[in-house]
């Protein structure tokens, strides 16, 4: 018996698998090149001057607009009061936080690979993004009325594994130092004394 080999079957089996091998391969590539051009455009538009300019002025104003005795939250809300001094540090807040919504939405969707948020915006900007505008939105969102604010920065908490909201600083209550202690208690001696004058 002899064994004949069918030279055109065995091309056209080479041929199939490398035509799917091919494919795979093409698959692979564009979706690698849809996520590295999401991820530039991510870190470009981080890097526009539109948001470096709204990092300034929410820095800005977090250097020299907070009372030492008060929260940024409470600092915020008494801005709000006035619109046209609120209009730009509302304005920065509020295009930090569509870029961040941005991080979430590619994050949620998987339009990114994991590792990818850790490289960029990663913890440390994530950490510093919370901590500088959880309280002027939170702040915001109560004077103007609007619900489930904290969602966006409890989801990035959960990205990057961040402490949870410090509730002290999100919203506007005094802050008691030993300072003011002392002052109150010297308050309450003078009130003392003019009683007993009387």
């Amino acid at each position: 018996m002899v064994f004949r080999v069918d030279w055109m079957f065995v091309l056209g089996l080479l041929t199939l698998v490398t035509n799917i091998g091919y494919f795979v391969r093409i698959v692979y590539l564009m979706e690698l090149t849809q996520e590295l051009n999401s991820f530039h455009h991510l870190h470009s538009e981080y890097m526009a001057p539109d948001v470096v300019d709204a990092f300034g002025v929410i820095e800005s104003f977090l250097d020299t607009q907070v009372p030492k005795d008060k929260t940024v939250a409470c600092a915020y809300t008494d801005l709000l009061r006035d619109r046209s001094a609120a209009r730009p540090l509302e304005l920065a807040r509020e295009r930090i936080v569509h870029w961040y919504e941005r991080v979430s939405y590619y994050h949620k969707h998987g339009l990114l690979e994991a590792h990818a948020f850790d490289d960029f915006p990663g913890p440390f900007r994530a950490a510093r993004f919370v901590a500088e505008l959880e309280p002027l939105t939170l702040a915001s969102c109560k004077h103007s009325h609007v619900p489930n604010c904290h969602l966006l920065f409890d989801y990035i908490r959960g990205m990057y594994d961040l402490n949870p909201r410090d509730s002290a600083a999100s919203t506007c209550a005094p802050i008691v130092t030993v300072a003011s202690k002392k002052q109150r208690k010297a308050d309450d001696n003078n009130d003392g004394k003019a009683n007993e004058e009387l």
